[in-house]
């Protein structure tokens, strides 16, 4: 794309292009341009583009996804180059590349036949008499509103502190509602057909009504709420079961915060074959609060890329392989393609690094004689796989 020259799939994995391209992307105008613009500051892409296409002509009256594409091809070549230096390898340029997160708090949906997702801190007071929280099934991806409603009572509340302290609580004044075009009869889950309002969020079970009963406004969508009101302990609770899977717990609202969006995050740079240098800091401005993170990064960090490097496996080898089969397998395939150190370092649990052995291994680079950390890990994994395909996994409800 960028200098009308193909790599054979030998040349790609040989690595001698990234020592080439330093000098090869000296000579291009667009990179020459680009540092200019840049003039070693940090800046956003529209800044960059707005000066960028004074001077590129191909950047002007065309869709910004492709000036993202072209600009990111480029940093990911500039990403690659690098260079020698008496017998190091090092990057030819360091790439710093800002990506600003907003954290899905409080995230709302408006009640219409197309819904826009918001976020409520953005919406006024009369924005908001329209919009609920989303929810989703993990198992599923079903999704629809949620809201508070009594049990003899027409209007969904909107209230959303009031909602968050009850989902979480079990109340059973928390309901799931589900736009629905399907008869009674193909849903298997108990419930109840409506028609809401859009504008007063009252709900009806007059189906064939042509406009709302309580505001007369004409903007119907028919819904489904199923029922999720049990009885437990002399009580009634409200459960959060899929109406249409039947996971067990499977609907949530959809939102992440700052840290679960962070271990996400993490956990792809990780797992990327292209992250060669993993090496990571996270800042936070409360020491408690740092201390916290990384304790939950860490332990998150190692849930996701044992189930990166535990679907790799069953892809590649699992094949006609019974569970009890699977951990020995696994460890031996896993064991394979690394040496011993970066299997112990790779599948160590967080809960396992007080271990004496590991200890003398980070100081030493090597494990004691009688060292039985392996096979302690290996036992580890037997049971994460255990737990994986087992216990972990969301139960489901008898129909």
């Amino acid at each position: 794309m960028w200098f009308d020259k193909k790599l054979s799939i030998d040349d790609f994995k040989s690595g001698d292009w990234r020592f080439e391209l330093p000098e090869t992307l000296k000579g291009h105008l667009f990179f020459q341009n680009l540092l200019k613009v840049l003039g070693g500051r940090i800046r956003s892409y529209e800044d960059i583009f707005d000066d960028l296409q004074r001077v590129t002509p191909e950047l002007r009256d065309v869709p910004q996804t492709y000036r993202v594409n072209v600009l990111n091809s480029l940093l990911a070549l500039v990403s690659s180059a690098a260079i020698e230096n008496d017998g190091q390898v090092s990057p030819f340029l360091h790439i710093r590349h800002h990506l600003w997160l907003r954290e899905l708090r409080r995230m709302v949906g408006q009640v219409a036949q197309l819904p826009n997702l918001r976020f409520a801190d953005d919406l006024n007071d009369e924005q908001l008499q329209r919009h609920l929280p989303i929810v989703h099934c993990r198992e599923c991806n079903s999704m629809g509103w949620t809201g508070l409603k009594r049990q003899h009572d027409n209007a969904v509340s909107t209230d959303l502190q009031s909602f968050y302290l009850a989902f979480f609580n079990d109340d059973p004044k928390v309901i799931f509602i589900f736009p629905e075009k399907a008869e009674p009869h193909e849903i298997q889950a108990s419930g109840q057909f409506y028609n809401i309002c859009t504008e007063c969020l009252h709900l009806t079970t007059q189906l064939k009504a042509s406009e709302c009963p309580n505001c007369n406004r004409p903007e119907l969508i028919r819904v489904f709420v199923p029922n999720t009101r049990v009885q437990r302990d002399n009580r009634q609770i409200g459960t959060h079961n899929c109406p249409y899977c039947g996971a067990r717990n499977g609907l949530t609202i959809l939102g992440s915060r700052a840290a679960s969006l962070t271990s996400v995050l993490i956990a792809q740079l990780y797992t990327s074959t292209f992250n060669d240098d993993k090496k990571l800091l996270a800042f936070s401005d409360s020491v408690q609060d740092a201390a916290h993170r990384a304790g939950f990064f860490q332990g998150r960090t190692f849930r996701f890329n044992f189930r990166s490097a535990l679907q790799q496996f069953v892809l590649n080898s699992g094949d006609g392989l019974s569970l009890a089969e699977m951990p020995g397998s696994f460890s031996q395939f896993w064991v394979g393609r690394m040496n011993q150190d970066a299997f112990i370092s790779s599948f160590l649990a967080p809960n396992m690094t007080w271990f004496g052995d590991y200890e003398t291994l980070k100081q030493s680079g090597r494990l004691p004689e009688g060292s039985t950390l392996l096979a302690d890990i290996k036992r580890r994994i037997e049971w994460e796989i255990f737990s994986e395909y087992g216990i972990s996994m969301s139960h489901r409800e008898n129909p």
